[in-house]
């Protein structure tokens, strides 16, 4: 599942558990999903993060040798 696609399901997901009218156990499922498609998004954002500093990195050093 794309990043874009995880985030809109949590915006799915916390309409649906705003609203309350799914069961308790529904409600821990759709928490439990959530919480993994978060942590996803949020492993994903550091990895392109860490990539964005390293193109940096690699442009400024470009950039001294000129």
């Amino acid at each position: 599942m794309k990043f874009e696609d995880k985030i809109k399901r949590i915006d799915a997901i916390s309409e649906i558990l705003d609203e309350g009218n799914v069961s308790l156990d529904e409600m821990t499922k759709l928490y439990e999903e959530g919480l993994s498609l978060a942590s996803d998004c949020r492993k994903y954002l550091e990895k392109a993060e860490l990539k964005i500093i390293d193109i940096t990195n690699k442009f400024a050093e470009t950039e001294d040798e000129n």
